[in-house]
């Protein structure tokens, strides 16, 4: 069953998240996957108004998202993306 990786975060640091954008992009680009939304500017329909960044990217199993999120390259530089960001990362399956 395909998953989807979905990160829902305010950027704290611009700066530092770009570094994490160009450092991360041959890593994902390594894997199979599909983007299914990217949006800096999410503007949102319930609750709290603290999130701005929206990314859904979809992969093909819980192992493949594993493979690509586990990897020793994207462990390498997943701290910028932790440290310029407040927000949380769900997996969740789809058809």
């Amino acid at each position: 069953m395909a998953v989807m990786f979905l990160a829902v975060d305010t950027i704290t640091d611009l700066p530092l998240f770009r570094e994490y954008q160009a450092d991360a992009r041959p890593v994902l680009a390594a894997h199979e996957y599909q983007l299914i939304a990217y949006d800096e500017a999410a503007r949102p329909l319930e609750g709290i108004d603290s999130t701005r960044r929206v990314i859904a990217i979809r992969f093909e199993s819980d192992a493949a998202v594993r493979t690509f999120y586990d990897s020793p390259e994207y462990q390498a530089v997943i701290d910028k993306r932790l440290n310029a960001t407040n927000g949380f990362a769900v997996l969740v399956s789809v058809d």
